[in-house]
């Protein structure tokens, strides 16, 4: 059992005011979570627990247990769940005082009292929305039980409120949550949009996405059409807005699939070609690889502009010579440049181009000729300043050869593993196609069910004397009204409003109570 909120889509302080609300609760009150809860005390009323501060027994005994609620809080003005609840709990022989209200600390100070006595026992029901009893709230050392009256709207409601009894600290070795519900009532829209959002937010935290399309998350009211299914009271009504919120949903996960096909072909011929050119880079790779020779230490060579350095400090300077004299330092910022080879290591020729860089200054790429994945890419003021490091950097480029090799046959089995994934995932069948073909005729069945019926209605709602086939209907005050455009005669506005105006009733359209026209 629960709050049945009757298909009201309002903020939880407004629900409360409907009278029919207050008699949902009434009845609710009175049955179910009063007994559960005096059934809860009785049994856990000589429950001993440490004291918090001495950590010996405590003499207080009895355990806590919480209540949420966000409708139907205390009100001095009108009926509210909380007096209920407590008035009920008190008749069946809860002691008064052991029963407190959340709504009752005005200050932080007021807090830290009332979650004192909590802790130390002289309470035994605390009862408070999930705004003022839930972020902050450490009474759960003796809490043994903790009862959901409502549904809150979002899933992060939940976990506070669970969090007040399912933390370090409680000394209960078992507790127990209980989520009371009504059936047939708005409390499965609430639970079902709360499970729905719920397992999205799992889905994210784990990695583990598995659909594309999900509704907003801090978007979740009512449209009109469920509102009006929900409070309607109608079976055939009720089921015509469920399954054409499937016939909606279902379609936009079929057009998400095939997205989702398109993207993983996409995939597939990409780690194809990444497959092929880490192939490629392989057998060059391997070519080479009987090339290189020992560069480290004292067996360093270089050959710039013809002449060949056995020290690095000595490469630098040719090399900043060269820069110099090539007009590196002017090289063009919107055109590419290809100085060619300038020189040699470890038998490979050493290349150097540039590039534009997007209004920047020009980039440098040098590389090893004919060795894939040997280059890399500096700024231009970075090669004319780089000294004896760049000389490092195209040594290291030369002797890394193996290294090279190892990450392209990597570079070759993750693109051949990704490639195989994407050919395996594609062409599966769209696993509600079932599914949607079921509730697109079900959806066909429940609309020619309501045209039926409301051609039942319009049949008994016609007036007995209906003139004969192919003869005039007699010319009546309603028909003359329903002419009145036609013929040219405006409304007069100094006539009764009673005239113009009926209120549609309640009991036929109790969602819609807005004047109509005659």
């Amino acid at each position: 059992m629960g709050v049945a909120q009757r298909g009201l889509d309002a903020d939880a302080e407004e629900v409360a005011d409907a009278p029919d609300i207050a008699a949902g609760l009434l009845d609710f009150v009175e049955n179910p979570v009063g007994a559960q809860g005096l059934g809860v005390w009785e049994q856990t009323k000589d429950n001993t627990y440490l004291d918090p501060i001495t950590g010996q027994e405590s003499p207080v005994r009895g355990a806590l247990q919480l209540v949420f609620s966000d409708i139907g809080t205390p009100n001095p003005t009108r009926w509210n769940a909380y007096d209920e609840l407590r008035a009920q709990l008190i008749a069946r022989g809860m002691p008064a005082e052991s029963i407190r209200y959340m709504h009752e600390a005005k200050t932080d100070v007021d807090k830290a009292r009332l979650f004192a006595a909590a802790r130390a026992g002289h309470i035994g029901v605390l009862m408070g929305s999930t705004e003022k009893m839930g972020v902050g709230t450490n009474v759960q050392a003796r809490a043994v039980a903790l009862f959901h009256l409502d549904c809150p709207w979002r899933p992060s409601d939940i976990a506070q409120r669970e969090g007040r009894i399912l933390r370090q600290g409680n000394q209960n070795p078992e507790v127990g949550i209980l989520r009371f519900v009504t059936e047939r009532s708005f409390d499965s829209y609430m639970w079902q949009g709360v499970e729905r959002k719920a397992t999205f937010i799992a889905q994210l935290m784990r990695g583990s996405l598995d659909s594309r399309e999900i509704e907003e998350i801090d978007s979740f009211a009512l449209s009109a059409a469920e509102a009006k299914a929900i409070s309607s009271g109608n079976p055939l009504l009720l089921g015509h807005s469920t399954v054409h919120t499937e016939v909606q949903r279902l379609p936009r996960l079929e057009r998400a699939y095939h997205r989702n096909e398109s993207m993983l072909a996409h995939a597939r011929d990409r780690a194809s070609d990444h497959a092929r050119r880490a192939a490629s880079d392989i057998e060059a790779l391997e070519s080479v690889l009987p090339r290189v020779t020992d560069t480290s230490g004292e067996k360093f060579r270089i050959e710039l502009r013809g002449r060949t350095y056995t020290s690095r400090a000595d490469a630098a300077h040719a090399l900043a010579a060269w820069a110099h004299d090539s007009d590196l330092k002017w090289a063009p910022r919107y055109a590419s440049r290809d100085y060619g080879a300038i020189g040699k290591i470890s038998g490979f020729d050493v290349t150097v181009s540039t590039s534009p860089a997007l209004g920047a200054e020009p980039m440098v790429t040098v590389r090893l000729d004919g060795v894939p994945r040997s280059g890399f890419v500096m700024t231009r003021q970075a090669f004319l300043d780089g000294g004896v490091g760049l000389i490092q950097r195209i040594e290291n480029r030369a002797s890394g050869i193996p290294s090279l090799l190892d990450q392209a046959r990597d570079d070759l089995t993750s693109a051949e593993q990704e490639r195989d994934d994407a050919e395996q995932r594609i062409g599966q069948p769209f696993r509600h196609a079932e599914a949607l073909a079921d509730a697109e005729k079900d959806l066909a069945r429940n609309e020619t069910q309501l045209a039926a019926m409301q051609d039942d209605i319009d049949h008994d709602s016609r007036p007995e004397s209906e003139p004969e086939p192919g003869r005039e209907p007699a010319l009546t005050v309603e028909a003359v009204r329903a002419h009145r455009p036609a013929l040219g005669v405006r409304p007069d506005p100094q006539r009764s409003p009673a005239m113009t105006a009926a209120v549609v009733p309640t009991d036929s359209t109790a969602h819609d109570l807005s004047p109509r026209r005659l």
